[in-house]
């Protein structure tokens, strides 16, 4: 899928390679996880995922 339909994909795989990179010591990634984080509440921030879907079950 495009960058477009999956913003954050490119963390989440730096994610995995921080972590093989750092023998596992997932500490050391810290700071990619929190980038990861703050990506998806952005996503779902501007599209409002959660809340439509919310919104349906009414």
């Amino acid at each position: 899928m495009p960058d477009k339909e999956e913003p954050c994909k490119r963390l989440a795989c730096a994610i995995q390679t921080c972590i093989q990179r750092n023998q596992f010591q997932q500490e050391r990634c810290n700071s990619v996880v929190r980038d990861l984080h703050r990506c998806c509440a952005d996503f779902y921030e501007r599209h409002e995922v959660v809340d439509a879907k919310l919104r349906a079950l009414d």
